[in-house]
């Protein structure tokens, strides 16, 4: 069963989904195709369907999910496959407070649905592995999460100790975690031994190295969050605060981008390939942040960079980019 602003949705042993408003009138009923429904999750006037699908090569069932709009009776992904590994289960599935659908499963990892308002481009993004939080690395603690909501860019948890599943009484405080998506797949803390072994990297090379993943985590969770709300605003004809966001949040991205090409920058000529695709990733129309780009390649003697960055940012003022 789920509850939203407007809709109750009950999936049923009998393989119905029953959909009743918000004071108990029937308001559609209907056998999904993929039954028996697993479950289910509703923001507003959407509902989100979970069923058994086709058996895999592994002779496991997958799971496939459905999403419609109640009201206006439109179904926007139909029978797309669920997105977990091999061997692991559904734990939860939940709209965040911005009704963006979101899945947790057994291996600690939280995606969410990326596009699910266009038909048939819907893809599961991770947006946290908690496998790779800073609290583990050390490998003594032995802990597990239950999943309670994802609110204000956050996901907020019970933290279970030991072999626990399940919340216990007196029931815990919960705790909330910073979206990290998993660029890599080791821990922090590994990477950084492997580097000391191997290398013997000197601090200030370990320093710009984390800055540059730090910087890295932020472009890419960045570029979600623009990703997500252009699909509101596109699908919604989203009002002017919306579009004034996704215009800042556009431009955080950029800022973020100048971070890198000045780290890059720092760490020598060699590097200038990499800088200049940097640029390249800049939304930026007006020609403001290619300027303050080739400002940053001047800075640091990257007379070559600062010409070809100036190359890029006339291309694009002036329409002739090849993503255009």
């Amino acid at each position: 069963m789920s509850l939203s602003e407007s809709f109750i949705t009950v999936t049923t042993s009998a393989n119905y989904v029953r959909v009743f408003t918000l004071f108990g009138i029937p308001y559609r009923v209907y056998r999904p195709k993929s039954s028996p429904t697993v479950t289910c999750a509703s923001w507003r006037d959407y509902v989100l369907t979970i069923g058994n699908g086709a058996v895999g090569p592994d002779g496991i069932t997958r799971l496939q999910y459905t999403i419609e709009n109640v009201k206006r009776d439109e179904v926007i992904q139909n029978e797309d496959t669920v997105a977990l590994p091999e061997g692991a289960t559904l734990q939860s599935v939940f709209f965040s407070d911005n009704g963006e659908p979101c899945i947790y499963d057994s291996t600690g990892t939280l995606l969410t649905l990326l596009h699910w308002r266009q038909p048939s481009r819907a893809y599961w993004v991770p947006l946290l592995d908690t496998k790779l939080l800073d609290r583990l690395a050390s490998g003594r603690k032995s802990e597990s999460y239950f999943p309670v909501a994802v609110a204000d860019n956050k996901f907020h948890c019970i933290i279970l100790k030991g072999g626990d599943r399940y919340p216990y009484f007196p029931r815990p405080l919960l705790s909330e975690f910073e979206f990290s998506i998993p660029l890599s797949s080791a821990p922090k803390e590994k990477l950084r031994k492997n580097d000391e072994d191997e290398t013997m990297e000197d601090d200030e090379d370990e320093s710009a190295e984390s800055e540059t993943k730090k910087l890295e985590q932020q472009f890419i969770l960045q570029g979600v969050k623009a990703a997500q709300l252009r699909d509101l605003v596109d699908s919604t004809s989203g009002s002017h605060s919306q579009r004034s966001l996704l215009a800042r949040l556009e431009l955080e991205i950029d800022k973020t981008l100048l971070q890198l090409l000045a780290v890059e920058c720092r760490e020598g000529e060699e590097r200038g390939m990499r800088a200049l695709e940097m640029v390249e990733l800049m939304r930026d129309r007006t020609g403001r942040m290619f300027e303050a780009a080739g400002k940053v390649a001047d800075r640091y003697e990257r007379t070559l960079l600062g010409e070809k960055i100036r190359e890029v940012g006339e291309r694009r003022t002036g329409g002739l980019d090849d993503d255009e």
